[in-house]
């Protein structure tokens, strides 16, 4: 966190307490997730660590902490609490993780598909709206469960890239690292794309 100064005390501080007066801050809006949490900003991120700092800090944060305290600190408690929400929802799941990762190092997102991705959709589109229409035969119907289980595994396939990609750019050089970020967020595209047409197969198939 950087330094700044108590509201209450004026004492130069750099946590959420005051170290002199004890009393709580407002929220850092210069800090990241990461950073406010105490953790290492990495893609493969210590969960035991990121659940353990996220209860302890909700049992310093939470609002009816500070029943008897101002109306100042109450306010300053409902924001931290709020922002350690958000890090916490953001920081667990591993796709809203890299975005964020991305997001802080500049990279924009990409819908960037490889064009054999963009060739099995087109096919698969057509045989879900003829299963929605109920005129497949069952093979068929069995067919689009197969591709279903390849989707899976080209996904999981992606996640393990997604995961070599980030740990390559964290021992890259500055001028490497940007070129490999921008691999990461055309990975990050295509398991978008991949979640929303496994969604939409388990939809039909209902």
């Amino acid at each position: 966190m950087t330094y700044r100064k108590c509201w209450s005390c004026q004492a130069e501080i750099s946590e959420l307490f005051c170290s002199n007066c004890r009393r709580i801050q407002p929220v850092d809006r210069n800090v990241d997730y990461f950073s406010f949490l105490g953790l290492l900003r990495t893609y493969a991120i210590d969960r035991e660590a990121l659940d353990r700092k996220f209860y302890e800090l909700s049992r310093q944060l939470h609002p009816d902490f500070f029943a008897n305290a101002s109306a100042q600190e109450l306010v300053y408690s409902t924001e931290n609490a709020s922002l350690l929400n958000d890090a916490y929802r953001t920081l667990k799941d591993n796709r809203r993780r890299a975005r964020y990762l991305l997001e802080l190092q500049g990279v924009k997102l990409t819908e960037k598909l490889p064009p054999d991705l963009l060739e099995d959709v087109f096919e698969l589109n057509e045989q879900l709206e003829l299963l929605r229409q109920k005129q497949l035969h069952p093979e068929e119907v069995s067919q689009i469960k197969q591709t279903k289980q390849k989707l899976l595994e080209r996904l999981q396939k992606l996640e393990s890239e997604l995961s070599e990609t980030f740990a390559r750019s964290e021992v890259a050089s500055e001028t490497e690292r940007f070129s490999i970020l921008a691999k990461a967020a055309e990975i990050l595209a295509q398991m978008k794309y991949l979640d929303n047409l496994i969604n939409t197969i388990e939809d039909a198939e209902l």
